[in-house]
Order: structure tokens, then C-alpha cells, then sequence
């Protein structure tokens, strides 16, 4: 495993507390994330099995698995755009594929660090939006990055010109409404009706998101120049509308995580629950 630390003078600057030069949005959710990393490292690195959130994001792993199924079969060249803590680079890396990670998050690159060891994997604390490099990959990934930026259409294309021909971008964002509805506990009224008109959900200096429509996120991609094969709903339980259904001390057990994900498969196929999941998840590809 190599680290590259080459983020750009912002990004290094948000590090030590200040935030001058960084958007605005981009800025409330890195300070969040920093935030998280102090006060709650456990929480945060939930990889290690001793964290109180490891059975639930691996759970959450096999939902977006279900859902691309056998689009990372085979031995491929994979960038993991907005790797965070390498919950998708060690299982990656484990079977084989060749791995680089990009994330702003120093903190959650420490992380995936600690967990991937001697594997061969690339991680780079840098702006994915910035970061360049000549190697073109079979698949990228971008699970719950494109919503979280204030241009996802320009994010989408500089991802997508670092695909193969061919190859495929996997990526994910938050959903409208399912966003709202699974996550309106630290929002107000003013939240609510700016998030009416423009489907951003946000919290000053902590958070913030724009929630898509499935037709959204496929503008998005085709307007990148690219082929879209899919977009699903997935986590209806899990963090989404339905999750105080959820037991969360059972995750760990494979009856009950089988469970939850046949359940998911249904609501993605109900004709009222399916349009309100957390998250739409998308494949596309780009013209050969």
C-alpha cells in the first residue's frame, strides 16, 4: 500500500482549521467529517470489528453489491472516487483487482492505511475533481460523492474521462424525497422549504447534500458522455425512510442480514415504495 499526500493548498488549509479558499459546501461536509474523526474514531472506522458501526456498513456494502451484481467480476483496474476509510478498497484489493483510492478526507484515509496493510493499493489524499493521472481504469467508482458537490455534472465528466472506452462508472446519490424523509431529525421548517424549491438538505457548517430524482442522476451521466445501463433504489432500510424497522445489534447475523436484503429487493420492486429510497445507485458506461 502507497499513500500519496498531494492535496491542493485548500484542502491542506481545511485540515488545520481554515477553511479560506474551499467551497462553501464542500467545506461544511469535510468539517463534519473531521469533526466525526475527533469526537467519534470508533464510529468513524468502522472496518475495525470492535466498531459499534461495523455490522451495519457491511450490510450497507452488500446492498450496493446486490445491485451491481457482476459488474466487478474479473480482475480490473478500479479507482474508488471518494474511497473514505476503504470500506470498497479492501474487499477489492482481496480479490485481486488493482486498487487506487482518492479521497479529501485524511483522517479516513489513515484508516484505510490501518486496514489494507501490505496490499497493493494506491491511496491519494487530494480534491477527486482536481486529481489527475494517466492511467485510464474498467471501472470507477463514486458511491456518494457526486451529490455532496456543487457541480456534480463537471465531477461526473472528469471521472468519466478517466474510464477505458467501455468501461463502467458505478456511482450513487442521495435520493429526493427518501433523503428528506429518512434524514429530517436535525433539519427545521426553513430547511424543509428551501429543500422544497432546490432539493438541497442542509445544516450550516455541518452538512450538505443535493438529493436527486432517478431522472436527475441519469441527466447527469448522459450529459458526461455516458451510456446509462441502470439506476436503482437501495437503501430503503438501512439509513433510509423504513430504518426504525430496523434492529441494528442483529446486522451481524446472516439470517437477519439475508433478511433485509430480500426486503430491499421487494421495495425496490413495489410500485408505491420504490420511488423513496435513500439513495439512487447508478451503472453507466462510456461509449467504446
Amino acid at each position: 500500500m502507497s499513500f500519496h499526500q498531494t492535496p491542493p493548498d485548500w484542502l491542506r488549509r481545511l485540515h488545520d482549521g481554515d477553511p479560506s479558499g474551499a467551497d462553501p459546501e464542500v467545506a461544511w461536509n469535510l468539517t463534519g467529517l473531521l469533526r466525526g474523526w475527533r469526537e467519534w474514531p470508533d464510529a468513524m472506522d468502522f472496518l475495525a470489528p470492535e466498531s459499534p458501526n461495523h455490522a451495519w456498513k457491511q450490510l450497507e456494502t452488500r446492498l450496493y453489491a446486490a445491485i451491481w451484481g457482476d459488474a466487478l467480476a474479473g480482475k480490473l483496474d478500479i479507482l474508488d472516487a471518494a474511497c473514505g476509510s476503504g470500506r470498497m478498497l479492501l474487499p477489492l484489493a482481496e480479490a485481486g483487482h488493482r486498487v487506487v483510492g482518492v479521497d479529501a478526507c485524511r483522517p479516513s484515509l489513515e484508516a484505510a492505511a490501518r486496514h489494507l496493510g501490505e496490499l497493493p493499493v494506491e491511496l491519494h489524499w487530494h480534491d477527486v475533481r482536481a486529481w489527475q493521472t494517466e492511467q485510464r481504469f474498467d471501472r470507477i467508482l463514486a458511491l456518494e460523492l457526486l451529490c455532496y458537490l456543487p457541480e456534480p455534472a463537471a465531477a461526473a465528466a472528469h471521472l468519466a474521462s478517466m474510464l477505458r472506452p467501455g468501461g463502467v462508472l458505478i456511482c450513487s446519490v442521495e435520493a429526493w424525497p427518501g433523503a428528506l424523509l429518512a434524514d429530517s431529525s436535525d433539519l427545521d421548517l426553513d430547511a424543509l422549504e428551501a429543500g422544497l424549491d432546490s432539493h438541497i438538505l442542509q445544516v450550516p457548517g455541518e452538512r450538505w447534500v443535493r438529493a436527486s430524482g432517478s431522472g436527475d442522476l441519469a441527466a447527469i451521466l448522459r450529459a458526461a458522455g455516458l451510456d446509462v445501463l441502470s439506476v436503482e433504489g437501495t437503501h430503503y432500510l438501512p439509513d433510509g425512510p423504513l430504518a426504525g424497522l430496523m434492529e441494528p445489534e442483529r446486522c451481524g447475523e446472516a439470517e437477519y442480514a439475508d433478511r433485509v436484503l430480500d426486503l430491499e429487493r421487494r421495495l425496490r420492486s413495489d410500485p408505491s415504495l420504490s420511488a423513496l429510497p435513500r439513495a439512487w445507485l447508478a451503472l453507466a458506461r462510456r461509449p467504446r
